[in-house]
C-alpha cells in the first residue's frame, strides 16, 4: 500500500498539542486524559453492532466447534496476544482454541520488527501454519486500518469461509472493506500524532474484552460469580438500570462497557500521583546507562512490558535501556502459566540476572497491590539496591504501594481482586502505563509541539512521518525536507530533531554536538540559535 498519510486521522496530531511539551506535568497529563477519555465513547458507539457481531461469532464457534483468532501487529497484536491469552485463565476457554498471528512472530512481543507489517505473504503463511480454517472466528486489529499484514489476513480468511471481526480507528478503511463485521473506533487525533498506543489502543483494547468476553458469556463460560462480581462493580454508576445475575447480552455489554468507563476516569484521581513520579523518573535517568525496568506477573506484566517495548520506536528510547523483570520469565508474555507471582525468590533472582543497580528505576505494577513475586523486587530495589521505585495498584491499603518511593493508586473498583479484572482494573493499569512513560518522554525532549521527534525510521510509513514533522516545524518544502533528514543520519537512524537544526544553519558535522550540548532538547537547542544567530520562528 502506497504511503499518503495526509488524510489518516490517526497521524493527526490534536490542536491542543502545540507547546504541550513545555507544559507543567500535571497540565500535561490532563491534555492526554482527554484522548483517553474518548477512546471509551468510540467503543460506545459501536455498541448495537458488538452485540451482533458477538452473537454472530458465537453461534460459528458453538456449532463448528472453530478457533478464536487474533491478527495484529505492533501495539494491536500486542493487544490481541493479551487479550487472547487471558481467556483460558479467566473463562476456561479451551487453550488450543485460541490463535494469535502477529507480524514478526512471537520476537515481536519484545523488539519492534522492521517491515513485518508490511508483508502480505507472511499473514497467510502465519494463518495456514496455525492451522486455519473456515471454522474459525478471526479478529484483524489495525489502528490505521490499511496495515498491509492484517488486511491480507482479513482477506484470506474471509475468502475461505471464516467469519471476519475488523477493528480499525480510520474510517473507510481497506481492513473495514476486508471484514464482515467492520468496527470504526472514532478516537480523537493523539496528542502524541501517530502514538496509537494511546487513545487508539485504549480503545482497542476495550472493544476487544467487550467482545471476546461477551463471546465467552454468549457460549456459558461466564460464571455467575463473574456476573455478579461486574454488577457489584458497576452499581452506583448506572442512573436507573438494574440488572440480574443473568442479563442479557446486551446489558453484559453495557456492564463491561461502564466498567471501563469507570476505570478511565479513575485516572483523574491519580494524575498528581503520575506527574510527581514522571517528573522524579526523568531527572533518575539522567544518570548514565540508567534503565527503566518494568516488574509484574501476569496481566500487569504483559501490559508494562508491552508500554516500555514501544518507548523505543515511538520516542528512540535505547533498547538496552530498558529491563523486563517477569513472572514466570518472557514464556508467561504468550502462555497462561499457573502459579505464577508467587516466587519470592525468583524475583530476586531476575533482579540480580539483570545486573540492575542503585541507578536504576523501578515500576512496579500490580492489581491487587499484593503480588509476591513484585513485592520481592521492591524490597531488593529499596533496601537493597537503594534504587527508585514507582508502584501501580488498584488497592489503596495494598504493601506495594505503602513501601513504594512513588506510589500511584488507580481505583478503578471496589474489589480489584474480582476474577475480570482484565477489564476495568486492567484497562486502568494500561492508560496509567501511557500517561507514565509519555510524560518521561515528552520531560526528556522526545516530543516538540506534538511531534515524537526521536521516532525510529524503520519502515517507508515512518519515514514520511518523519518528512511530514520537518515540514511542519520548519516550514519548508518537500524537497527541502527530504534534504536535511539525509543529511542527518543514514537509514533509520535519521533524526528529525538534527534535520531540523540542520535546515536551520547547523553544520552536518556539528549538529549532534549542538542537539547534546542542549540537553537533546530540540526547543532549547531552536531558542538557543534564535538567541546566537536571528529570529528562526516563534517559540
Amino acid at each position: 500500500m502506497s504511503v499518503n498519510l495526509d488524510k489518516l486521522k490517526t497521524e493527526a496530531i490534536s490542536e491542543s498539542a502545540k507547546g504541550m511539551d513545555t507544559l507543567p506535568t500535571l497540565d500535561l497529563l490532563k491534555l492526554m486524559m482527554v484522548s483517553q477519555k474518548d477512546a471509551v465513547k468510540a467503543v460506545k458507539k459501536n455498541l448495537p453492532d458488538i452485540e451482533k457481531a458477538v452473537k454472530a461469532a458465537a453461534a460459528k464457534l458453538e456449532a463448528e466447534d472453530g478457533v478464536l483468532r487474533y491478527v495484529g501487529s505492533g501495539t494491536s497484536g500486542r493487544l490481541g496476544l493479551q487479550d487472547g491469552i487471558e481467556l483460558a485463565p479467566t473463562f476456561g476457554w479451551p487453550l488450543e482454541r485460541v490463535g494469535v498471528a502477529m507480524s514478526g512472530g512471537k520476537q515481536a512481543i519484545i523488539k519492534a520488527m522492521e517491515g513485518a507489517e508490511d508483508d502480505r505473504d507472511a499473514a497467510v503463511k502465519d494463518l495456514e501454519e496455525a492451522g486455519f480454517s473456515k471454522h474459525d472466528v478471526v479478529i484483524a486489529l489495525s489502528a490505521s486500518g490499511r496495515t498491509p499484514y492484517v488486511v491480507s489476513a482479513a482477506e484470506h480468511a474471509g475468502s475461505h469461509g471464516a467469519l471476519t471481526i475488523g477493528i480499525s480507528n480510520n474510517d473507510g478503511s481497506p481492513l473495514q472493506s476486508a471484514s464482515q463485521f467492520a468496527f470504526y473506533l472514532d478516537t480523537s487525533p493523539e496528542p502524541i500524532g501517530g502514538s496509537t498506543r494511546m487513545s487508539a489502543g485504549t480503545s482497542q483494547k476495550i472493544i476487544l474484552n467487550l467482545i471476546t468476553s461477551a463471546i465467552m458469556f454468549e457460549l456459558g463460560y461466564v460464571s455467575r460469580g463473574q456476573v455478579e462480581g461486574l454488577i457489584k462493580s458497576t452499581d452506583g454508576l448506572r442512573e436507573s438500570k438494574t440488572y440480574s445475575w443473568k442479563p442479557s447480552t446486551r446489558n453484559f455489554l453495557d456492564m463491561m462497557l461502564e466498567s471501563q468507563e469507570h476505570a478511565v476516569n479513575c485516572l483523574d484521581e491519580a494524575l498528581p500521583s503520575i506527574a510527581k513520579a514522571a517528573d522524579a523518573v526523568a531527572v533518575s535517568l539522567n544518570v548514565p546507562d540508567a534503565k527503566l525496568v518494568c516488574a509484574g506477573a501476569g496481566t500487569t506484566a504483559r501490559t508494562g512490558t508491552q508500554d516500555f517495548v514501544e518507548l523505543q520506536p515511538t520516542f528512540g528510547w535505547p533498547l538496552e535501556k530498558v529491563s523486563y523483570l517477569i513472572a514466570g520469565g518472557e514464556e508467561s508474555l504468550t502462555t497462561p502459566l499457573k502459579w505464577v507471582g508467587l516466587d519470592a525468590d525468583e524475583g530476586v533472582a531476575h533482579v540480580r540476572d539483570e545486573n540492575l543497580s542503585t541507578k536504576d528505576v523501578f515500576v512496579l505494577a500490580s492489581i491487587s497491590g499484593y503480588t509476591t513475586y513484585t513485592l520481592a523486587i521492591e524490597d531488593y530495589a529499596r533496601d537493597t539496591l537503594k534504587a527508585c521505585t514507582v508502584a501501580i495498584a488498584n488497592s489503596e491499603d495494598s504493601p506495594l504501594l505503602k513501601n513504594a518511593q512513588y506510589p500511584i493508586l488507580l481505583s478503578s473498583s471496589d474489589k480489584p481482586t474480582d476474577t475480570l479484572t482484565r477489564l476495568g482494573s486492567g484497562t486502568a493499569q494500561k492508560v496509567a502505563f501511557n500517561l507514565f512513560s509519555s510524560a518521561v518522554m515528552v520531560r526528556r525532549g522526545h516530543v516538540y509541539d506534538g511531534y515524537m521527534v526521536d521516532v525510529q525510521l524503520n519502515n517507508e510509513k515512518l519515514v514520511e512521518r518523519a518528512l511530514r514533522m520537518v515540514e511542519a516545524i520548519t516550514g519548508c518544502n518537500r524537497k527541502e525536507a527530504e534534504r536535511v533528514l539525509n543529511l542527518s543520519g543514514e537509514g533509520k537512524h535519521r533524526n528529525v530533531k538534527k534535520a531540523v537544526l540542520i535546515h536551520y544553519g547547523i553544520n552536518t558535522a556539528d549538529v549532534e554536538e549542538y542537539l547534546n550540548t542542549h540537553g537533546g532538547n530540540l526547543r532549547r537547542a531552536l531558542r538557543a540559535l534564535k538567541q546566537e544567530k536571528k529570529p528562526i520562528l516563534e517559540l
